[in-house]
């Protein structure tokens, strides 16, 4: 257990689930160690100590194992109690055994010495995991740091870059660029709710976590304005057209009970933005009645107002919101570049027509580039 602490937060970044779930392995790993102790006294006590005590490591290691290569926070969670179930036979059967080999006079210090070795696991744990999470090789997509130095856009200092891009080079100005991110809502991408509730495989929309989760953090660390959207209605839904709220004939739809409170309505749990991608104190948040992010709000006047003429768009669903948005950019004059890996869909198909739509004609509403090419972008030569 000791080992894993230090890691938590690069494991939930793999498996792009929220701190709280992650912290489960925790949790449920100790109810494991409760539980298992539990069931050691008696199996002991018809099977012999020592017996007992030799398979315990083998399920300790053997789900260790399966642990290590978990791809989802389910499969983690269940084999960690396992582990815990395995792990906890020392702690019942070592103690057993000294007690029933121990000469009168002897029991308690042979126990006060098992009791020191036993304390050295939690100590040592925490630095062993600290060193394997920090080993080389272990993410093999880092965020570049950003210096002089480096062939890499210089976003700290407001160079401009050029950004291999289709259907062109996209000339990047980080001082007048900001990253809108668009409605990475609860309701749209959390298995269970809203998304999924239509028969929708939100896991299409949820493989953009981690490459948009590396761009804002590229964003925020050189200062750049970032902007997030959410698409929903006031509670009383007058901003709520009749023909949206018919639309597909929904059994449960706008304003409706939903897993997470009425759907798509202000202030409830489902309306808000997925923990991995949160806002942070001071970035701007759009509430919007409609698919595009300028319809109805204001959005123009608050990237004129900070004089952004560029916009980094990310965010789902790339038919719908993304290029609604984006379209919306066009005619106000905003030069916009789509992140490609960063943008989602339900549907394949209109992932890849709706990027093929944006940069068509040479660009007739923008740019497509995935996140990398943004990121490693070299500096533009100034004349």
């Amino acid at each position: 257990m000791h080992i894993l602490i230090p890691v938590l937060p690069l494991v939930a970044q793999e498996l792009v689930v929220s701190p709280g779930k992650i912290q489960l392995t925790i949790t449920l790993y100790l109810f494991g160690i409760a539980g298992g102790q539990l069931l050691y006294g008696p199996v002991s006590d018809k099977s012999g100590r020592r017996s007992t005590l030799l398979a315990t490591p083998a399920l300790f290691v053997g789900a260790g194992a399966v642990a290590g290569w978990a791809t989802s926070i389910a499969t983690l969670v269940s084999v960690r109690i396992v582990q815990a179930v395995g792990g906890c036979g020392g702690l019942v059967l070592d103690r057993a055994i000294v007690r029933d080999s121990s000469a009168s006079g002897e029991a308690a210090s042979r126990m006060a010495l098992l009791t020191i070795v036993q304390s050295l696991a939690p100590g040592i744990g925490p630095a062993v995991g600290g060193l394997l999470g920090a080993w080389p090789g272990r993410d093999p997509r880092p965020i570049p740091e950003q210096t002089a130095g480096d062939n890499y856009c210089d976003l700290k200092g407001g160079n401009m870059a050029i950004v291999e891009a289709e259907p062109y080079p996209f000339h990047l100005d980080p001082a007048h660029a900001s990253l809108v991110i668009i409605d990475v809502q609860r309701d749209f991408l959390e298995p269970g709710d809203f998304g999924a509730a239509l028969g929708n495989d939100v896991s299409l929309l949820r493989r953009t976590i981690v490459p948009t989760r590396r761009l804002l953090q590229a964003v925020r660390a050189a200062g750049l304005s970032v902007i997030h959207t959410r698409e929903g209605h006031r509670p009383d839904l007058a901003d709520l057209p009749p023909a949206k709220k018919a639309r597909g004939r929904l059994v449960a739809g706008i304003g409706d009970p939903g897993p997470m409170g009425r759907i798509l309505v202000r202030g409830e749990p489902g309306h808000d933005i997925i923990p991995e991608l949160y806002p942070l104190p001071g970035e701007p948040v759009v509430d919007k009645p409609g698919k595009g992010a300028f319809h109805a709000t204001d959005l123009d006047a608050m990237l004129k107002n900070r004089g952004i003429a560029q916009l980094i768009v990310s965010g789902v669903t790339t038919e719908v919101c993304v290029n609604t948005t984006v379209r919306e950019a066009n005619d106000r004059g905003y030069e916009c570049i789509v992140v490609a890996d960063c943008v989602g869909s339900y549907f394949p198909e209109f992932e890849e027509m709706g990027l093929r739509m944006i940069k068509a004609q040479g660009g007739i509403f923008g740019w497509v580039a995935p996140s990398e090419a943004v990121s490693a972008a070299p500096p533009a030569t100034r004349s």
